[in-house]
């Protein structure tokens, strides 16, 4: 190999991230990263040389015995890399959750006996059903591409899981007008003085537009950027490229009248740049935070702070007491949902949720709400034609 096809690892760090980054180019053009898990250079450094030297080895073995490592880097750089970023995320914590349970030395001691045994180990960490019956399917998917780039040489049984719910509830509950009031009053508590404006606006953002948290990241003023406001003589749309979208389409979405009045208070000269700005202060500079899972923890603070319940889980193992899960970004996003069910079709509530399928807005968010069911049921009794 060439010097010129040679690929070179660098070390980086940004100023608000806790460890260094891996970044390097491609003999495609694209670039890559990933986190080095180290706070000290020279740490990073070790790793950086390490991740050269397997980019540059060429490929692996056909037979299973490559290192797990080294598969995984394999896995990253041809595939996780041209995914959706929530995908990404969630393959990568599936394979740290496979590590942390017991970490393989090859690919193929991922077998059917580690299998059934890690789904054994997650529902002893009480993880639910669905939950281990969706780490399967993405274990399933990542093994089914080793086999078809020849890293591997057959598929392992894959343990069933009859107990996983045929039916997917929401990991919380919309949140009323007054919690959301609350949320709104507690912000000071968690966030500095210099940033509560900044959480403030867009905790409202994400109330009125029902926007994912990684999407209001994304968000802009301008047009250039991809993800962006429409803004035409009577109404304003969003524009959501492919690569931005969880739907992977290139799609112009309404928003509801409120969303409208909220971002057209915005003065002209201020609609530049981001949408919304979370951020925070280090060492005496103001930053925007780059990652959603940031501002998630934020979010989950205030949450927490406001004493806002959304779920209670079963007690894990060792514990007496059940595990309470305080309201998140994604709640603003169910209570949008569930406030617009009552108002619009199911296909409208499709459209202003930006779901793929008209399936996913009925099981989430048409008939779920029991006490609206039952105060309709008896408006309809008490105001019936007698026999």
């Amino acid at each position: 190999m060439s010097d010129s096809t040679r690929i070179k690892v660098y070390v980086i760090k940004y100023p608000d991230r806790k460890f260094y980054v891996l970044r390097w180019t491609t003999s495609d053009g694209k670039v890559h990263s990933k986190s080095s898990k180290c706070t000290k250079k020279r740490d990073a450094t070790e790793k950086a040389i390490e991740l050269e030297k397997k980019l540059n080895a060429g490929d692996l073995s056909d037979d299973g015995s490559a290192a797990w490592d080294a598969f995984k880097d394999k896995l990253q750089i041809d595939v996780l890399s041209a995914t959706a970023p929530r995908t990404e995320q969630k393959i990568v914590g599936i394979l740290n959750s496979m590590e942390k349970f017991r970490a393989p030395l090859a690919i193929r001691d991922v077998n059917s006996r580690y299998l059934t045994e890690y789904a054994s180990w997650m529902r002893k960490n009480s993880l639910s059903e669905s939950t281990i019956q969706s780490h399967m399917r993405h274990i399933k998917t990542v093994l089914r591409w080793a086999i078809d780039n020849r890293y591997l040489p057959q598929m392992p049984t894959i343990p069933a899981q009859p107990r996983a719910s045929k039916r997917k509830m929401m990991k919380g509950r919309p949140i009323t007008q007054a919690e959301f009031d609350k949320f709104i009053q507690t912000i000071p508590a968690v966030v500095t003085a210099d940033h509560v404006a900044n959480y403030e606006r867009m905790a409202r953002g994400l109330w009125l537009t029902g926007l994912r948290l990684e999407e209001s990241m994304e968000l802009s003023w301008d047009t250039s950027h991809g993800f962006h406001v429409i803004v035409t003589k009577d109404r304003m749309q969003l524009r959501i490229p492919d690569w931005a979208e969880k739907g992977h389409e290139d799609r112009v979405f309404p928003l509801p009248p409120d969303a409208v009045e909220f971002l057209a208070a915005v003065p002209d000269a201020e609609r530049v740049g981001f949408v919304f700005n979370p951020t925070f202060t280090l060492r005496g500079k103001t930053l925007r935070y780059r990652s959603s899972c940031d501002v998630s923890r934020v979010f989950s603070a205030i949450g927490k702070a406001a004493e806002i319940v959304v779920e209670v889980r079963r007690p894990k193992p060792g514990a007496k007491e059940p595990t309470k899960k305080f309201a998140s970004a994604h709640d603003f996003r169910r209570s949008f949902g569930s406030r617009w069910a009552q108002l619009v079709t199911p296909v409208i509530l499709r459209e202003l949720m930006r779901h793929s399928t008209i399936e996913t807005t009925m099981a989430y968010y048409v008939g779920e709400d029991a006490n609206r069911t039952q105060d309709e049921v008896y408006r309809v009794w008490n105001n019936r034609h007698p026999l």
